[in-house]
This record gives structure tokens, C-alpha cells and sequence, in this order.
């Protein structure tokens, strides 16, 4: 009996920290943005079970589109060589940023983290983030089939 109620236990503790979550209309509908931007870029060569072929995970929370209102997501297709972008997200609106233009992406990202309720703190990690990110990317070594 005492075997039954750890396993208990165990699943539901297992449940409640996984990041499953069920996609509303507003996340899919930010899915099909960002899968149409990266088919444009090159980076996807189709948008059929776009689920398992792109990734939009928040860039200091490593959380999965859904979880929060207002945030910064790194988003990048499963196809190798590609880039990782950044998503910018504010409720359902969101704007997807190109790190290969530096000076352009920072100044985004810049006036997305002013106008957001942030603590300074958080917004500094988010920018430390966005630089690793950049520097990953290695523009100059990809090359592009």
C-alpha cells in the first residue's frame, strides 16, 4: 500500500513540474508567425507538423510558449545549420528579430525591455542572453545550403 501511494506521489509531483501545456489559439497563432518568418528565412523548408520542427522557448526561463504574458523566447527550427532568432512577446502581439543586424535587434529589444514591467535586474540577464545568443549564432562559420 505504501508502494501505491509513493507512485502516487511521484506521478502527480512529476505532472506538476512538466511543461506540457495545451496550446491555445494565441500560441498557435504565434507558432504560424514564427514558422512562416522562418520558412522565409530559409531556416524551415515546410510548415506541415510545425510542432515538431521548431522551438519557441522563453530565453531566461526556459519555459515554453504559453507561460507568460510578456516575455523574450529565443525561436529556431530544428534544421541544421540554422540561426536562433529572438521572439519579443507581449500578450498576442509579437515582433521576431534578426540578431544578424546587431545594431537594429539590440534597439528593438532595447525599447520592448523600457516599455515592459521587468526589475532591472531581469532585463539586464535578458540582455546578457540576447549577446550569447548572438555570439552562437557564429554568422561567419554557417554555412547556408
Amino acid at each position: 500500500m505504501k508502494k501505491i501511494i509513493l507512485i502516487t506521489i511521484l506521478i502527480s509531483f512529476t505532472n506538476l513540474f512538466s511543461q506540457i501545456k495545451e496550446k491555445n489559439k494565441t500560441d498557435q497563432n504565434i507558432i504560424n508567425k514564427s514558422a512562416k518568418f522562418l520558412l522565409e528565412k530559409g531556416d524551415l523548408e515546410s510548415t506541415e507538423n510545425i510542432d515538431s520542427k521548431i522551438s519557441i522557448i522563453e530565453i531566461v526561463e526556459n519555459k515554453v510558449l504559453g507561460y507568460n504574458e510578456v516575455g523574450i523566447y529565443r525561436l529556431y527550427s530544428h534544421k541544421n545549420p540554422s540561426f536562433t532568432y529572438i521572439l519579443l512577446k507581449r500578450n498576442s502581439k509579437i515582433n521576431i528579430v534578426d540578431l544578424k543586424d546587431f545594431s537594429k535587434s539590440f534597439k528593438k529589444t532595447i525599447n520592448f525591455l523600457a516599455s515592459s514591467d521587468f526589475e532591472d535586474d531581469k532585463k539586464i540577464v535578458y540582455l546578457e542572453k540576447i549577446i550569447e545568443t548572438y555570439k552562437n549564432n557564429n554568422y561567419k562559420d554557417k554555412i547556408r545550403f
